[in-house]
């Protein structure tokens, strides 16, 4: 089809089986038009841009575009230019091939594509970005109750990636069964925003990081109501989305981020030089990360979670539920249940320079080698508990509810430890190698250990204040039923009462191995 002003494709007509440079099916120049409605575009090669056609306005409908072909350009089946918009409701696009970008749609700087309840993008593929669509500079893109499935770039964005002030708003859309050979197996963002609402991500592999989403360099994220499950990062971080370098994420209203799986960081999220906010109602379960943070993974980041839930999340290493490296978060009002690290921190871990605060948030039935319920460890770390329940948590050597090494400071204040166990030292609490403790107004019952089933403090002279605290009901299999020091560790024990607990048939505290121990007003009994 030669170069048009204006033209209107009906029903039953077809564009096949045309070839040129540029358009291989239509060519539009500025502010032309051409409405394809019930018609076929299949079959047509471009040597450039737009396989099937290039356009300005583009109001596609009831329509099919399959099987077109971008030799060495963008938009297999279209690419909109000049400023222009694509219109696309209730239409098939499949089976496109683009040898660089946009496996059946391309969008050229400062142009907006609309695609509505209908409409298909499905086997597209792309030889670099967005397997279904790309964006670029200043583009707009909505798209509502589209889906866009089995896509595949052989770069980023297995069905859309966009860039460059672009804006992304995707409502009631499902991305299933989409392959980017680099990042976002679903989604890639690079410079640009993105608000979803009542979405679905789901079995989508990128091949390194994003497994259903990957956001980067300054983009913007807002998810709403939306379900990323079942997505898989196959050699890197960020099962469910990744976000890194200066991107801002909200996860908010109900997401839910399920089984998703990286192989390195993040099976649910991860995080690097970026702002995450999880908010009311999200959940996080049955995500797997193989080294680090089976629920989430924040490097060098900042952190909000409040009323959420981490529930059967797995790390191989560190942070059942969430890791922390060189971040600041904050946990507030949520629950942190069933979780494991083949490590440490069943439930949390910080490490390296983290400062992480839980407040009034539940740490239930987590399990690791080291701080079943949380754990710190490294110079500079601080985690702070504020009225924190910690239950039935397990370690398999130190601290079964929580634990502190290597100079982390580990506060403890207005909380109950109850229920949690380990093998071997620090029922509910331990700390060792130069870290410290504060303990206040907490209590702690039930607890069982080899030694310390309320709390230990061991080696290199760690120290530790407690005060105006309870130990109950613990029991120690050989040694202190309440509170054990050893190895030098200074220790102030004020105001505080251990009431029957329990080791080697006796009751109380044991300082051991040149311990200095400070009681001012404790009592056992």
């Amino acid at each position: 089809m030669a170069e048009f002003a204006a033209v209107e494709v009906g029903t039953g007509a077809g564009v096949k089986g045309n070839e040129a440079d540029l358009g291989g099916g239509f060519y539009g120049a500025r502010n032309s038009r051409l409405r394809l409605t019930g018609s076929t575009l299949a079959w047509n090669t471009a040597h450039n841009n737009g396989g099937g056609g290039v356009g300005c306005i583009v109001e596609i409908a009831n329509a099919s575009i399959s099987n077109n072909w971008a030799v060495d350009g963008d938009g297999a089946g279209v690419h909109c230019h000049q400023e222009g918009a694509l219109v696309v409701r209730s239409a098939l696009l499949t089976w496109n091939l683009a040898s660089r970008s946009g496996g059946a749609i391309s969008m050229d700087e400062g142009t907006s594509l609309s695609m509505h309840a209908g409409a298909r993008c499905e086997n597209n593929v792309a030889g670099f970005d967005g397997g279904c669509v790309v964006s670029n500079e200043q583009s707009a893109l909505t798209i509502s109750g589209v889906l866009m499935r089995n896509n595949l770039a052989s770069s980023a964005g297995g069905a859309l990636a966009s860039y460059g002030n672009s804006s992304v708003t995707l409502t009631r859309s499902h991305f299933e069964g989409n392959i980017a050979h680099n990042a976002g197996g679903a989604i890639f963002l690079s410079f640009s925003t993105l608000v979803m609402h009542h979405c679905s991500v789901e079995q989508n592999l990128a091949d390194v990081n994003g497994g259903g989403m990957q956001f980067t360099s300054y983009s913007v994220a807002r998810l709403v109501s939306s379900n990323i499950s079942m997505n898989h990062a196959a050699e890197g971080a960020g099962g469910g989305l990744s976000a890194t370098f200066e991107v801002e994420v909200v996860l908010d209203e109900g997401c839910v981020l399920r089984a998703n799986f990286a192989k390195l960081y993040g099976g649910g999220v991860h995080a690097y030089v970026a702002k995450v906010y999880m908010g009311p109602g999200t959940l996080l379960q049955d995500n797997y990360a193989y080294y680090e943070g089976g629920g989430y993974a924040l490097s060098s980041s900042d952190g909000r979670m409040q009323h959420v839930e981490v529930t059967a999340c797995l790390s191989g290493g560190n942070g059942g539920a969430g890791y922390h490296r060189r971040t600041s978060m904050a946990v507030v009002g949520s629950r942190i249940r069933g979780c494991t690290a083949l490590n440490s921190g069943g439930g949390m871990a910080a490490v390296t320079r983290s400062t992480l605060r839980l407040e009034s948030v539940e740490l239930v039935s987590n399990v690791a080698e080291f701080g079943g319920g949380a754990h710190a460890d490294g110079q500079g770390t601080v985690m702070e508990l504020v009225q924190v329940d910690t239950m039935y948590n397990t370690a398999g050597q130190l601290g079964g509810g929580l634990s502190s090494t290597n100079y982390a400071s580990l506060s403890v204040v207005g909380s109950r430890l109850w229920a949690s166990s380990t093998d071997g030292l620090g029922g509910g609490a331990a700390v060792r190698g130069r870290a410290s403790l504060v303990v206040g107004n907490c209590t702690f019952s039930h607890g069982s250990a080899a030694t310390g089933a309320g709390i230990a403090v061991l080696e290199d002279a760690a120290n530790a204040s407690i005060q105006h605290s309870a130990f109950i009901l613990n029991h120690a299999g050989e040694r202190a039923g309440a509170v054990y020091f050893e190895s030098a560790a200074q220790a102030l024990v004020q105001h505080s009462v251990s009431v029957a607990t329990h080791f080697g048939g006796r009751s109380g505290a044991a300082a051991h191995l040149g311990a200095v121990l400070h009681p001012h007003g404790a009592r056992c009994r």
